[in-house]
């Protein structure tokens, strides 16, 4: 089962804290919390306090994130098949996930110990997927609501047919994602973990580059 994920944090920097996460399955459950203990108001940049923070539903979505890691951690194994999640940001997404089921047995069972990376790089067709993604907005979706950004990406990886060939996709950074059961065994040090955010965003970057350079070949 593929599921597609979001995040909403404070702020683009290395001490950036989470604000929200949303998913939402290949089959249409969803998932959604906002955290309640892991920053404030204060630590927001203007962006945050401006853009995402009025988006919040509140309520019953607020929740500390230790409830968070274990409702989270249910919810997957509740698929009773194997899950991987897909992102579009890998530098800034994926290490939330790893950092909720950092501790040892709490990583679950059936989830893969890789992403699946939403780019031009894995995409069968890269420029359906954006324009998918911009009607979705369009069409009454919340740019950077977590959950109404999982859905656009979900809704753009139909249209785009979803994705090419594992064997052929090569994602870069299998070296920097432990697979499940090194993750269920390995609990990193929150600078262990903000080292691999950067090395995330530096591959990242090339990602970028080379859809760059395809752009500048084409034009």
């Amino acid at each position: 089962m593929l599921i597609f994920f979001d995040t909403e944090f404070t702020d683009l920097h290395w001490q950036a804290r989470l604000i929200s996460i949303g998913l939402i399955a290949a089959d249409g459950r969803t998932f959604y919390a906002e955290l309640s203990d892991t920053y404030q108001v204060t630590d927001c940049g203007d962006f945050a306090r401006e853009v995402v923070l009025p988006l919040l539903d509140g309520g019953e979505s607020r929740m500390p994130l230790p409830t968070l890691s274990l409702r989270l951690g249910n919810w997957i194994e509740g698929f009773e098949q194997p899950v991987t999640l897909a992102t579009d940001s890998l530098a800034w997404d994926w290490p939330w996930i790893q950092k909720f089921f950092e501790e040892p047995g709490t990583w679950p069972v059936n989830l893969a110990g890789q992403p699946l990376l939403l780019n031009m790089n894995y995409l069968a067709d890269y420029d359906k997927f954006d324009a998918a993604i911009a009607k979705a907005f369009a069409d009454g979706l919340r740019r950077h609501h977590s959950l109404d950004d999982a859905k656009a990406n979900r809704l753009g990886w139909i249209e785009a047919g979803g994705d090419i060939e594992m064997s052929a996709r090569g994602i870069a950074v299998a070296e920097s994602v432990p697979d499940a059961g090194v993750a269920a065994e390995q609990k990193l040090s929150e600078t262990d973990w903000w080292k691999r955010v950067c090395a995330n965003a530096n591959r990242m970057a090339v990602d970028e580059e080379y859809r760059k350079l395809i752009a500048k070949d084409l034009s």
